[in-house]
């Protein structure tokens, strides 16, 4: 599972690098100082920045989405709060749980190894796991109250478990990290179940005040990059003509009266911009 230990490869993880060099881990990685900041710190810092800005937009609509198993299913992560003995147990996500739970167990085994750290692993590990948290109660909001899943989360649970494959060779190959290898490829294993958890469509699931929107609106970041949601309307144009009532309801902002409404609006407002003038002038 490791390669021989070579001091050339210790000394040289604890430079930005980026290149390991030809003697370690086989002559094709990135050092683990550039992957802790570079492929873990970094990211981390922009979703915790971008959070509070998202969660403030949620806490002022309304709840779009029915509580289901859905909800419980990507929510019930129970022991959050360990450092304080405390106990969350209402709305958590089971998935976020067991992913909060394998960024505990590496921040313990990084804050325990006998070596002196030089590098930034522990300060990663500690990030990652109040991201952890921090992203369990912001996915509960964002289920509740927002028609299409969640695109910051999955956009970053995307990338980082790009990111999180090249880390976790590179810890599979280093002898001394045989602990942290095991768990980090565990917990990539949950990443990558969530990253497809949270993309999933809540149509069937919305209020019936929310149900009647375009499926454009209620696609994850996947399908509306794919255009996968037109898929459906491609099969029904297979097997017949198509109809007007075939086609999808439009969207609220691109109806007729939605507009007919807004364009008169800005009429009434030029024509008394314009009337105040006209007195002014006079």
């Amino acid at each position: 599972m490791a390669t021989t230990p070579d001091k050339h490869c210790a000394a040289v993880d604890d430079t930005f690098g980026p290149y390991a060099g030809p003697h370690c881990r086989g002559g094709f990685d990135f050092t683990l100082l550039f992957s802790e900041v570079f492929l873990s710190i970094i990211p981390i810092c922009l979703l915790i920045s971008t959070i509070p800005f998202v969660t403030f937009r949620l806490l002022t609509s309304p709840n779009k989405v029915s509580r289901s198993s859905l909800l419980y299913t990507k929510l019930v992560w129970t022991s959050l709060y360990c450092c304080l003995g405390l106990l969350l147990t209402t709305s958590l996500q089971i998935a976020w749980a067991v992913f909060a739970g394998f960024e505990l167990a590496l921040l313990v085994v990084w804050a325990s190894r006998h070596r002196t750290n030089h590098r930034a692993e522990l300060a990663s590990a500690a990030l990652s796991f109040v991201v952890a948290v921090l992203s369990g109660v912001f996915s509960f909001f964002e289920h509740l109250r927002s028609r299409r899943p969640s695109f910051l989360l999955t956009v970053y649970l995307l990338f980082t478990s790009v990111f999180d494959i090249q880390r976790s060779r590179s810890y599979a190959l280093s002898p001394d990290l045989d602990i942290v290898a095991t768990i980090f490829a565990s917990r990539l294993g949950v990443k990558v179940f969530l990253a497809v958890v949270e993309a999933r469509d809540k149509r069937r699931l919305l209020l019936p005040e929310f149900a009647d929107c375009p499926p454009e609106a209620t696609s994850g970041v996947y399908r509306r990059t794919t255009f996968w949601w037109l898929n459906d309307l491609f099969k029904r144009g297979f097997s017949k003509a198509l109809a007007v009532e075939d086609l999808f309801q439009l969207d609220k902002k691109l109806q007729t009266e939605y507009l007919h409404q807004l364009l008169g609006s800005a009429w009434e407002k030029s024509q008394l911009a314009y009337s105040i003038l006209v007195q002014y002038a006079s």
